[in-house]
């Protein structure tokens, strides 16, 4: 007696060649429409986030903008921007599929896990990384110090 297998969801063997770029990309994508759709809160946010950092460089320099410490703490505003978009998108992206049916769908398909969610979290870094690296690095000009 022999016994007919069947691939199981996830099993790499399952899905056709050149599977696992496309389902990458499709991820991806998805969170990079979802963004642009969105983009009045991604302007905003980079906006906001502008204006943080150089109040917070305000206050550090006691009401002057030091110029040696605004680049020294520009990767530390980077890395927040990054984490708390990741954090805040990733999980109203999530609770978004929950409530759309969405979610159940993506467990059906014979991609990984894994890779569904190397995509999204491809979205996530683009739009983590476009406020900070959109963000001016202000000058010299009108702070009334040199350095």
């Amino acid at each position: 007696m022999t016994a007919i297998t069947t691939p199981r969801a996830g099993d790499p063997a399952a899905a056709p060649p050149g599977f696992a770029p496309r389902v990458f990309a499709a991820e991806a994508g998805k969170g990079l429409r979802l963004m642009w759709r969105r983009r009045a809160v991604v302007i905003s946010g980079i906006v906001l986030n502008g204006f943080l950092y150089l109040m917070i460089q305000f206050f550090i320099g006691g009401g002057h903008l030091p110029l040696p410490v605004l680049a020294l703490t520009l990767p530390g505003l980077f890395a927040y921007v990054v984490a708390a978009t990741a954090a805040l998108q990733g999980s109203g992206g999530i609770a978004e599929e929950v409530n759309g049916g969405t979610l159940e769908q993506a467990h059906l398909s014979p991609a990984r896990p894994s890779l569904l969610a190397a995509g999204r979290l491809a979205a996530l870094a683009v739009e983590g990384s476009s406020p900070p690296s959109c963000s001016p690095l202000p000058t010299g000009s009108g702070t009334g110090r040199t350095g």
